[in-house]
């Protein structure tokens, strides 16, 4: 008895030692719900078990998130959202993220009707995120269909996130607020109702339409329109694009489109003068398609080309691009550039790469290359490159020898290029050289007093005996850096330790 009694005294001294403590408690509404929506869903819950004062404050939170992947059984979730229905204030509610795994049931898209009936009708909600999963496994009629109400009432919602619904139009789209527009795997019932819900959005400024079903012919007209993203399926038709101020489009397709992408995409049909970046993912296209499609766009400055096929010379051709990068293409010639104002290019496990030996690049100041077969002599110097500071060198193939003689480079970094047997680096701004590879022929490297290296040197494949040879190329090898002051910090790993622990005694850098 007396255990027991001890133990009550204690938890109720604990409890109020909690609420005299409870500083954080004490702060406004508004402040404890900012803090709250920095925690993960879960453990903003678990606060409402700390005090009255916040259960309130759980109650009256502002943020809701619904993910049935969080729940084992759909009952749990059932039970989550009448739970939620019936005990939250959803008067004050401005965010709602409803994610539903499993295939639905009537009763679920009852429940769901009857809660965003109570939502809408709050008319306070901002931004609204509701995703279906696994719609491939449901036929049309098992959709679910987004309540009418959504795109009339909400006049305060300013983002809007929709995943494998269905929509069946509805009345006069009237969103004033709406400034962010996602739409993925959404099936229409009318192909218009997408062009009235665009113009039913005054303001808007980021519109994503991805592999949405019943559209063949989409128009898109909207003057303040800024970031444009269309994923393409195959029974898209034609494209006609009047928008002014979008900056940046991105065009992607499932898998890989080809059939007749000339017709889908036709200059005459593109407004889109003002466009800077260009993004394009999963496309097969010949050579002259990938120029027009270029060419829509005057004033683009950043090209980013992923997991697309280009047939026969790829030729790009632009004299506002400054950026380009491509990666995971396959391109069966070399590429071509002309840009003379290009500053950053980067390549990544490319066939073939860029003819750098045979071109002036008096602007670019970046080149990353990886998993691409470069010359069989790769020369970087002030008449190709004079104003180059960062170069990266990945398992490209077929090259080599390096010699490169810089007066503006700064970083170089020269990783796994197996058929690598000789480098000459002359560049006196150079402040970072990285290298990773087999200990290699070294002709000199002349570079800044403060120099950093970062060296990763492979030996031979296993034990061997010839200890002072590999000693010998590997001491010869660090001793080509040539710096007047000893200020060069050397970082340095080494596949065989005992060569390692024999160089470090043997030679005069600082090798940390």
């Amino acid at each position: 008895m007396d255990q027991i009694l001890v133990k009550k005294a204690r938890i109720g001294m604990e409890k109020k030692v909690l609420q005299e403590e409870d500083t954080i408690g004490s702060l406004p509404d508004h402040i404890l719900h900012e803090i709250m929506s920095l925690l993960p869903p879960r453990y903003a819950a678990i606060t409402s078990v700390l005090s009255h004062r916040w259960l309130k404050i759980w109650l009256t939170f502002p943020s809701i998130q619904l993910d049935e992947t969080k729940f084992s059984k759909r009952e749990q979730f059932l039970h989550c959202l009448r739970a939620t229905l019936a005990r939250r204030n959803l008067l004050y509610l401005q965010k709602l993220r409803l994610q539903r795994l499993r295939p639905g049931s009537l009763e679920l898209y009852q429940l769901i009707n009857r809660f965003m009936d109570v939502v809408l009708s709050k008319g306070a909600l901002k931004i609204l995120e509701i995703t279906f999963l696994h719609y491939v496994h449901l036929r049309y009629e098992q959709l679910y269909v987004l309540a009418k109400e959504m795109f009339s009432l909400c006049s305060s919602l300013i983002a809007l996130r929709i995943e494998g619904c269905r929509f069946e139009g509805c009345e006069p789209v009237n969103l004033p607020s709406l400034k962010t527009l996602l739409m993925k795997n959404v099936t229409f019932e009318n192909q218009d109702f997408l062009q009235e819900l665009i113009q039913g959005c005054p303001v808007l400024e980021n519109l994503s339409t991805k592999y949405c079903n019943g559209i063949k012919n989409l128009r898109v007209f909207h003057p303040t329109l800024q970031r444009f993203v269309l994923g393409f399926c195959g029974e898209m038709e034609s494209l006609e694009l009047d928008v002014p101020c979008v900056k940046s489009i991105k065009f992607k397709a499932l898998d890989h489109f080809y059939d007749e992408l000339t017709q889908v995409l036709r200059y005459e049909k593109i407004w889109a003068r003002n466009v800077q970046t260009l993004r394009l993912k999963h496309f097969t296209m010949r050579s002259e398609e990938l120029h027009n499609i270029i060419s829509f766009f005057p004033k683009i400055e950043k090209l980013n080309m992923r997991c697309c096929e280009v047939l026969g010379v790829v030729k790009v051709l632009s004299n506002s691009l400054t950026t380009l990068r491509m990666s995971a293409c396959i391109f069966q010639e070399e590429v071509e550039i002309e840009a003379p104002n290009l500053q950053a290019i980067t390549y990544l496990h490319n066939s073939r790469g860029p003819k750098l030996d045979n071109m002036i690049f008096r602007h670019l100041t970046r080149i990353f290359l990886a998993n691409v077969q470069v010359s069989w002599i790769l020369c970087i110097n002030n008449s190709t490159c004079p104003n180059l500071e960062s170069l990266d060198l990945i398992s490209c193939k077929n090259m080599k020898k390096l010699r490169i003689a810089s007066s503006k480079l700064e970083s170089l970094n020269v990783s796994e290029c197996e058929d690598l047997e000789f480098f000459m680096i002359v560049a006196l701004q150079l402040s970072y050289f990285s290298y990773s590879g087999q200990v290699v022929s070294t002709y000199q490297i002349v570079a800044s007093m403060n120099l950093q290296v970062m060296l990763h040197l492979k030996g031979p494949q296993g034990y061997h005996d010839h200890v002072e040879t590999e000693l010998h190329k590997f001491t010869q090898f660090l001793h080509k850096f040539d710096v007047s002051a000893k200020a060069v910090t050397i970082r340095l790993s080494y596949d065989c330790a005992m060569v390692y622990v024999f160089a470090i005694n043997s030679i005069g850098f600082d090798c940390t």
